[in-house]
């Protein structure tokens, strides 16, 4: 079983203690909003694919007036 001393700790600046987990030993990753409509519709027929009732949450966002926003890890 997992606890959390197990793991890694990871700073709000996105920093990590690789001392805790030395084989943790990548590089720190980016992520970026896709704001570009074609890639947001190319991404959400994707996500669609995988978890069909994605499509239903978006719309209930939407009747709230919420955007689910999309994000890429780099």
């Amino acid at each position: 079983m997992t606890t959390d001393d197990d793991l890694p700790r990871v700073d709000p600046d996105g920093t990590a203690d690789h001392d805790r987990r030395p084989q943790w030993g990548r590089p720190a990753r980016t992520a970026e909003e896709i704001v570009d409509a074609a890639d947001c519709g190319r991404v959400w027929a994707m996500a669609d694919r995988v978890f069909p009732l994605y499509a239903d949450y978006r719309t209930r966002a939407a009747a709230t007036g919420r955007t689910i926003p999309l994000v890429r890890i780099r």
